[in-house]
């Protein structure tokens, strides 16, 4: 079976697959729902008792500070102050600890919340537990210039809307952990989990129709959304759900929305590039092949020139998300640096020589080009690399800062060196006007290879066994070769007509006899 036919037969198994995951996904969650127990608990929300109110004491902001990104981290049920000792924050950070110690210890029965005045201070209390204290940098700014007895009430303004919060959420968290909802968790997850599976089968549809792969960071953050959420939703497991968070499903998100924003910068980097191209060949009016060849390279250039400034701002961009600091990482004398110090300089070296070669238009893509390490066609480019096919098939991949010399064969035209040796008794005059014809004949057949006339004729070489004559043909680029090759074999062949001797190496040996010698047998 061919393999294009393969391919297509497993693409058509795994979109069907993929159909039969959605269905089942579908029918799976449905089921999974209307089988889950329904819930009876009897805990009900505590009537508002009426807030205490004072026109002329205005209160701050009472309710959490603001989440980010991720919607189930969500701050303190109420905000605090910054005292000097430490901020607000982290006020909130050690409340959110013991209150989490406080739930664990819920089986059901929702504890009681009251207001109490410990040494001159108003404290709300949980089970009979102080647990927030209400301090001046809770306050407004107003408190100080206030009486002793303004301050109480306005304290007890600011306790009573704590109570309130923690009233409401201390009953959901109890109706949470009621042997009812404890009971309907499995169902639940149940339905998260069929619902990830139709997810799953979207992701890898999607990415394997636009994107061209198999789309493993979309599924990972399909199966790490569910286990956070799966978490977050019974009362033993929360716990866990923001490392899940913060460890796996914030880095994906944070790694797809930048890759995304990262490739559609490309694209349309790409397309600004390829529209000026187009632009600028339109504007002349008779575009040559040459012309052509160096519009590609620097389009091939500057999509990779495009593709690292938009891989480097990326990468920035995840490190900040991530909250680590690029500059420390790379400052100093520290790892990152001595590697971006050693391996750096050697990127920007071929960078430059990228630049340059492109400035100074001395190859572009299909030249035939003969440099100290790589002798043939250009194939591709880019600010890094240039790739050169070899007369024997072979791919050479070559940094651009190793093309120091580069010898352009494909530019405007060439010369056939074409050298014959003749045997010293032939009239190379005649010769000569034997090559000379030859060639013309040659440039009237084929008057794009070659010109009629030699740039240069004559006698090049006494050699041991024959004179050297040679030619010099004005030919079309990388036409040259060629133009020899032929040219050996018509003068060869019109040599011969004309009784020409083409001498081979030969040395002529001359004995001579002493006096007194005789002759042996």
């Amino acid at each position: 079976m061919p393999a294009r036919h393969k391919v297509g037969k497993v693409s058509q198994n795994r979109r069907k697959r993929n159909i039969f995951l959605i269905v089942f996904g579908l029918f799976a969650a449905i089921v999974a729902g209307m089988l889950a127990p329904e819930s009876r608990s009897r805990i009900t929300f505590p009537e508002q008792e009426p807030f205490l109110t004072d026109q002329s004491l205005p209160l701050p902001p009472i309710g959490p500070r603001e989440s980010g990104f991720n919607p189930l981290d969500t701050p303190f049920l109420f905000r605090l102050g910054s005292t000097d000792k430490m901020t607000g924050e982290e006020r909130e950070r050690i409340l959110q600890s013991q209150y989490h110690r406080i739930l664990q210890k819920i089986d059901g029965e929702v504890p009681e919340v009251t207001i109490d005045t410990v040494s001159g201070m108003t404290v709300v209390t949980i089970a009979d537990e102080p647990f927030a204290t209400v301090l001046p940098a809770d306050a407004p700014e107003y408190y100080e210039r206030l009486d002793d007895e303004r301050k109480k009430k306005l304290e007890l303004m600011i306790a009573q809307r704590w109570k309130w919060l923690l009233q409401v959420d201390l009953t959901q968290e109890a109706r949470t952990r009621s042997p009812e909802s404890l009971a309907a968790f499995p169902y639940i997850v149940g339905v998260f989990f069929f619902i990830s599976l139709v997810f799953h089968a979207l992701a890898d549809s999607f990415s394997r129709k636009y994107l061209n792969s198999p789309g493993w960071s979309l599924k990972a953050f399909v199966w790490l959304a569910f286990l956070a959420l799966a978490s977050w939703i019974h009362p033993v497991f929360k716990p866990l759900a923001t490392p899940i968070i913060k460890g796996g499903v914030l880095p994906i998100f944070y790694f797809l929305i930048i890759v995304t924003a990262c490739g559609i910068a490309y694209r349309l980097g790409c397309r600004a590039l390829e529209n000026y191209a187009r632009a600028y060949m339109e504007s002349h009016r008779a575009p040559n092949k040459h012309l052509e060849q160096r519009i590609q390279t620097i389009i091939q250039g500057g999509r990779f020139l495009v593709a690292t400034v938009v891989a480097i701002c990326g990468f920035a961009w995840m490190m900040g998300a991530l909250g680590v600091d690029v500059g420390k990482i790379f400052a100093g004398a520290g790892f990152a640096g001595v590697a971006l110090g050693v391996i750096g300089k050697d990127i920007l070296n071929d960078y430059f020589f990228g630049l340059n070669i492109l400035a100074e238009d001395q190859f572009t893509i299909g030249d035939f080009i003969e440099t100290p390490v790589a002798t043939g066609t250009v194939e591709s480019f880019n600010l890094r690399t240039t790739r050169i096919r070899e007369t024997d098939g072979g791919l050479s991949i070559v940094t651009n800062s190793r093309l120091t010399v580069v010898k352009n064969h494909s530019r405007d035209f060439a010369n056939a060196d074409f050298r014959v040796g003749v045997a010293y008794g032939s009239d190379t005059d005649r010769c000569i006007e034997l090559i000379c014809d030859e060639v013309r004949k040659f440039a009237e057949e084929h008057p794009d290879k070659l010109e009629p006339n030699p740039v240069f004729t004559g006698v090049h070489e006494l050699g041991d066994s024959a004179v050297t004559l040679r030619a010099l043909i004005r030919t079309a680029a990388l036409e040259q070769w060629g133009v020899g090759r032929e040219l050996n074999r018509r003068v060869l062949h019109r040599f011969k007509t004309e009784g020409v001797d083409i001498p081979f190496p030969q040395r002529t040996v001359w004995l001579k006899k002493e006096a007194g010698d005789s002759d042996s047998n």
